[in-house]
């Protein structure tokens, strides 16, 4: 009767990367691994047959399941307005009533959303994509602003017909790798009657969670 095979003893992780890197495997090979290294301790891994993706790839092909509802943050200094399309916007507390807003350190937004320390928060309705896409890099400066209608309030430019506008104030600024978490204190809020907010999935604008979904206002209705 055939002695059964052992499995290999756990060696140090700088030999189980001398390993790994001496073997070059097919990229569509359907394997099964089997880890000697000591964090692993000898757990078996199988690859599903495709190319695996970098983990910044993985990353982003899970966010764009995430889906978000759709802003555009403004500010105004020196007599200019700027303002940027945003997903990454998330409420922080209620005392004190305070937001934050993601901005990445090469927007147009940036410097002046740092000099000015105030900005509006403007949470777009499910009909206004047409906004949502030239403040996302469809039109360039000032000529954004001629998508929508806009007025200033407290010296802010805040869009007419918002689900809500958010004024705040700059309280915290936190980078991190390319872009700044800032997080603002709430002076004033003006919200909208119907809740029908515009959603951004998998690389889309959509008013629901993905095709199919009925229990939501669809656009134009």
């Amino acid at each position: 009767m055939p002695t059964p095979p052992t499995a290999p003893r756990p060696v140090s992780n700088r030999v189980a990367r001398r390993v790994r890197r001496s073997i070059e495997l097919p990229p569509r090979l359907l394997a099964i691994d089997y880890c000697i290294c000591n964090n692993c301790k000898g757990i078996i891994q199988a690859t599903t047959g495709e190319t695996p993706m970098s983990r910044e790839a993985s990353f982003r092909r899970a966010m764009r399941s995430l889906a978000s509802a759709v802003s555009v943050i403004s500010t105004a200094a020196e007599g200019r307005r700027y303002g940027m399309t945003a997903t990454a916007v998330a409420s922080v507390s209620v005392d004190p009533p305070s937001l934050l807003v993601c901005v990445n350190r090469t927007a147009s937004l940036h410097a002046p959303l740092m000099a000015r320390r105030r900005f509006c928060l403007n949470i777009l309705h499910a009909d206004q994509i047409e906004l949502a896409q030239a403040f996302g890099g469809g039109r360039a400066g000032d000529d954004r602003f001629a998508c929508g209608a806009w007025r200033e309030v407290g010296e802010l430019p805040c869009l007419d017909g918002a689900q809500a506008n958010v004024l705040c104030d700059v309280d915290a600024v936190f980078p991190y790798a390319t872009h700044a978490i800032v997080v603002g204190y709430v002076t004033e809020v003006r919200v909208g009657d119907a809740v029908a907010p515009l959603i951004y999935q998998d690389g889309r604008y959509t008013v629901g969670l993905g095709d199919g979904v009925d229990w939501v206002v669809p656009i134009g209705g």
